[in-house]
């Protein structure tokens, strides 16, 4: 027997909970009809929404206070009270989501009380009876919406950046996982200290990988987050094709294409679940950047080898006509650069992960007052007599865009294997004085394009 249709008819404060419950419905196999999913720019909205009660069988009023004071809602209202009482098929749900006076028109009815985490079970079990599903499948849904969602995440290193994309990723989640009538629980590790290496996957890297995966208490993870490169392609390097079939997101990755992550940034069409924000454009695209700023000094990309992302970055680099000019040079270490690798104080020096875990070092922020060395933190361009100038993606925006990708996924508005991978575009900030120090001059425009400019003189 076919489960009836339904529109659900509310206002935008409302929306949250109208999106939970589309979802549930729809997991319960009910066509659900909803404004924001059928209507599109330039349509008529009230043209639209006849239309939309004239294909479905009953009309669910999302009643609060903010939707009895909407005079959208009471149109909407109006052309369904009508069909009911000239006798059409479709009927009218009241469905109480916040508490408040209900118009004299729906005072006889029976409604359905989802005032509650308490009550929404129970609602929903009510509604979905009345729309013809079957108990066993509502229950299903039910069973499966009130459990947490266990994310787990994987973290290349204890450094800066990391931190502040799980961070911000955990704070999203925790601020926005109420919305879909849920709780979040997080299991998280950090990759070893030793050398991922340009191919494989060592086996303290593999064991770490695997303990995360048996942590949770359900036996699997709903959502399984690389944060950083080195992390994302340790995960790829264990998982094989087998990448995806929970869901996967990076986050944090500057090449996700060439660390085998991803076949393509747009026009996807994949099947495996995998999908991410993307750090700026490359490494090409940052030494284009500082040329354009500094464009009278030689630069040089400093980098540890065995390093995947910097061994990518590496290679882009040596393609660009920067080097092939021999304004750009690239300089390998063994373990992380120090101040005896990089001889010439007045030319410019930066590199990618490599710079993370340098700066984490006391040694690494000694170089940043004896050498032009561009960071990739705004702290340390913020400092006094510390960089001149810092690159780098919004960390906090990268964790943010990875939580409602997850939000987004668990409403299913988003298909991970058909979307494109975002990407976060870099920013750049000044330091005119300690630049000043270094005998360094910015332009009046690459000022003002700044993010900020700090130490005026």
């Amino acid at each position: 027997m076919d489960t009836y249709s339904i529109f659900l008819s509310h206002t935008w404060s409302d929306k949250p909970f109208v999106r939970r419950l589309a979802s549930d419905l729809r997991d319960a196999g009910v066509s659900v009809w909803i404004d924001e999913a059928e209507i599109q720019v330039g349509d008529s909205l009230i043209e639209k929404i006849r239309e939309g009660f004239d294909h479905v069988d009953y009309v669910g009023v999302v009643l609060s206070p903010g939707a009895i004071e909407s005079p959208w809602f009471q149109k909407e209202l109006d052309v369904a009270m009508n069909q009911e009482i000239d006798g059409r098929r479709v009927k009218v749900l009241p469905l109480l989501h916040r508490a408040c006076d209900l118009p004299s028109f729906l005072a006889g009815k029976l409604y359905a009380d989802f005032t509650s985490e308490e009550l929404y079970p129970g609602a929903f079990l009510k509604l979905a009876n009345r729309l013809r599903v079957d108990f066993e499948t509502s229950q299903r849904v039910m069973n499966r919406s009130l459990r947490p969602l266990f994310v787990g995440t994987f973290l290349t290193g204890d450094v800066a950046f990391v931190r502040d994309i799980s961070h911000s990723l955990r704070s999203t989640l925790d601020e926005h996982v109420a919305d879909i009538g849920k709780t979040c629980e997080f299991y998280s590790a950090t990759a070893p200290s030793t050398p991922l290496g340009p191919r494989g996957c060592p086996k303290d890297w593999r064991s770490a990988i695997q303990a995360l995966v048996e942590r949770t208490s359900q036996g699997h993870f709903d959502y399984l987050v690389g944060i950083g490169s080195e992390a994302c392609i340790a995960m790829k390097r264990t998982f094989g094709r087998e990448l995806g079939r929970t869901p996967f997101l990076f986050a944090g990755v500057t090449y996700p294409v060439k660390s085998g992550l991803v076949r393509r940034l747009a026009g996807r069409r994949d099947r495996k679940q995998v999908t991410g924000i993307r750090y700026g454009e490359g490494v090409a695209h940052i030494a284009a950047l500082i040329h354009r700023l500094l464009p009278d000094r030689r630069l040089h990309f400093v980098y540890e080898l065995g390093v995947p992302q910097d061994e990518i970055a590496t290679a882009e680099l040596r393609e660009t006509s920067l080097f092939e000019e021999g304004i750009l040079s690239i300089i390998a270490t063994n373990g992380l650069p120090g101040l005896g690798d990089m001889p010439a104080a007045d030319d410019v020096y930066f590199s990618w992960y490599t710079a993370e875990k340098l700066f984490e070092t006391q040694e690494g922020v000694q170089l940043l007052r004896e050498r032009i060395f561009v960071s990739a933190s705004r702290a340390h361009v913020a400092a006094r007599d510390l960089g001149a100038l810092a690159i780098a993606a919004d960390d906090k925006e990268i964790g943010r865009l990875t939580g409602h990708l997850i939000l987004d996924h668990e409403k299913k508005l988003i298909d991970f294997g058909r979307m494109d991978v975002i990407t976060v575009p870099l920013e750049y900030w000044l330091n005119v004085r300690t630049a000043a120090r270094h005998g360094l001059k910015f332009s009046t425009s690459d000022i003002a394009g700044a993010t900020a400019c700090f130490g005026s003189i």
